[in-house]
């Protein structure tokens, strides 16, 4: 039996999509009987994290007079930012979490990059897995998302990997050249992602569906955790505070009769009107509970989106950052979706509802083709 581990944002207490994602991959491999764990490095924002002097991202090269304004600008902001009320997770989020990021087999803890390089785990498949693991912006160091830890000669391949931009700066070329190229297999989850790595280096790019759709819609009904609630309900989702959507979706909702029912990955920073219902307690089977049993869905995230479409629930998306167009975009025009989409000024181009039959059957045959890219990436020699 092949040994794997991945890599990939794991343990994370908010993020539904990666936790989501983390999950869906390692569970399918599990399914098909292979012995794999994911990688269990920490992140900064652990309290158990250790910062290492070695693996940080170079500060950029700038003038005294530069760093200098800096400080300053940094030292106002210190002293004059308004005071954040609230924006930590609940004891009940943080449970309903970790509870479900247990199902997941791990490797031992590494509290910082430097152990995991001292002392890599041993496999016979090193595998990257999804989200935006390849992002230079991700507000972490990602060289050990480009398996450079794993020993000489061992077989390397990603799965659905995300750099999440649509252009790689000029001064991560030549480092991300490097990295790539000692992989066996690639696959990402934009094309934006395949043109940006077949750009760079002379290897062959599979464009694949996130994890989350290696799982069957039907099962993750069945894992879905129901809301309390027995009202009908119009679910909103935003990774952050979007007041803009927010106000948008409220409006919307009223035109409905529905009520609102809002979670958001990061803690908000300001109260709701009393029609609007604030849920910050929830999981990730919680939140796919949600999304599951809601009138309609509201979002501006990838995996939301993605889980409207597995769930066949009426849906819109609102791209609010330009990072996350592509990968939304790009996902939509898979299942010809692109209606779904709301313009800047939040225009809607058609119904919150779509075809689910056409939809399913095109999820079905696109998963059926992203196993079998994985499956024969493991299997090969």
């Amino acid at each position: 039996m092949k040994k794997i581990g991945i890599i990939t944002v794991q343990g994370t207490i908010g993020n539904f999509g990666a936790s989501l994602q983390c999950f869906a991959l390692w569970s399918y491999l599990d399914s098909k009987s292979f012995d794999c764990e994911v990688i269990d490095l920490l992140r900064a924002g652990h309290p158990n994290y250790i910062e290492s002097d070695k693996y940080k991202w170079p500060l950029e090269k700038r003038s005294s007079i530069r760093r200098l304004l800096s400080f300053v600008k940094w030292k106002i902001f210190l002293r004059y930012r308004k005071p954040v009320q609230g924006n930590t997770y609940t004891s009940e989020r943080i449970y309903n979490f970790n509870k479900f990021n247990s199902k997941i087999n791990y490797s031992k803890e590494y509290k910082s990059i430097d152990q995991l390089y001292n002392n890599p785990p041993r496999y016979d498949i090193y595998l990257t897995g999804s989200d935006q693991v390849w992002n230079p912006n991700i507000g972490f160091y990602n060289e050990p998302y480009f398996l450079t830890f794993a020993p000489k000669n061992s077989k390397k391949i990603s799965y659905a990997s995300s750099i999440a931009i649509s252009t790689l700066p000029d001064n991560y070329g030549k480092i991300y050249k490097k990295w790539l190229s000692d992989y066996d297999e690639l696959s990402v989850r934009e094309t934006e992602g395949k043109t940006i790595i077949e750009d760079l280096i002379e290897k062959d790019v599979s464009v694949v569906m996130d994890p989350t759709f290696l799982i069957e819609s039907t099962k993750w009904k069945e894992l879905a955790i129901p809301p309390k609630r027995k009202s009908k309900y119009m679910f909103v989702y935003t990774v952050v505070d979007n007041e803009p959507l927010i106000g948008y979706a409220s409006k919307k909702a009223k035109e409905m009769g529905l009520v609102m029912v809002v979670t958001m990955s990061i803690p908000p920073t300001r109260t709701y009107s009393e029609d609007t219902v604030f849920v910050d307690n929830i999981g990730p089977l919680e939140w796919v509970g949600m999304i599951r049993d809601a009138s309609c869905f509201i979002t501006d995230s990838f995996h939301g989106t993605a889980f409207g479409i597995m769930l066949s629930t009426p849906f819109y998306v609102y791209i609010s950052l330009a990072s996350r167009g592509g990968r939304i975009r790009s996902l939509l025009d898979i299942f010809s979706l692109s209606k779904q989409c709301l313009s800047p000024e939040f225009e809607e181009f058609g119904s919150m509802e779509f075809d689910y039959e056409k939809t399913i059957g095109i999820l079905n045959e696109q998963s059926e083709l992203s196993k079998k890219f994985l499956l024969n990436a493991i299997q090969s020699k």
